[in-house]
């Protein structure tokens, strides 16, 4: 485990930090209670901009596109995604996840893309 302080690269101040950390090569965000209540104010908008791109995602692919031409075209530069896809597994097999902004992933499998 590595465990980097976000404070090192900009300083937030005591009451504002923030960790990264990084378990078997998956990275985690871990922030302090200030950064949460503003996580939690902000979050009723920005649930809607990710659910609203789910439901395009998932439109899409209804037309065909495969997810490479998805992350090309609307993931990849998207201001809430925060990273490139991962590759795992979950108990219908495997599946991408994109980490986003908000903590959460975009989770592309079999089915379509979801929410985790």
């Amino acid at each position: 485990m590595r465990i980097k302080d976000a404070s090192e690269v900009r300083p937030l101040g005591r009451e504002m930090s923030a960790h990264l950390i990084e378990i078997n090569g998956v990275a985690e965000i871990k922030v302090s209670s200030k950064i949460q209540q503003f996580i939690e104010e902000v979050a009723p908008p920005m649930a809607d901009v990710v659910s609203r791109l789910v439901r395009e995602c998932n439109f899409t692919r209804s037309k065909g596109a495969d997810f490479p031409t998805i992350w090309q075209t609307m993931l990849k530069m998207h201001p809430y995604v925060a990273g490139p896809p991962v590759q795992d597994w979950d108990e219908q097999g495997p599946i991408l996840k994109v980490p986003l902004i908000t903590g959460r992933h975009l989770i592309f499998g079999a089915s379509g893309f979801r929410l985790d």
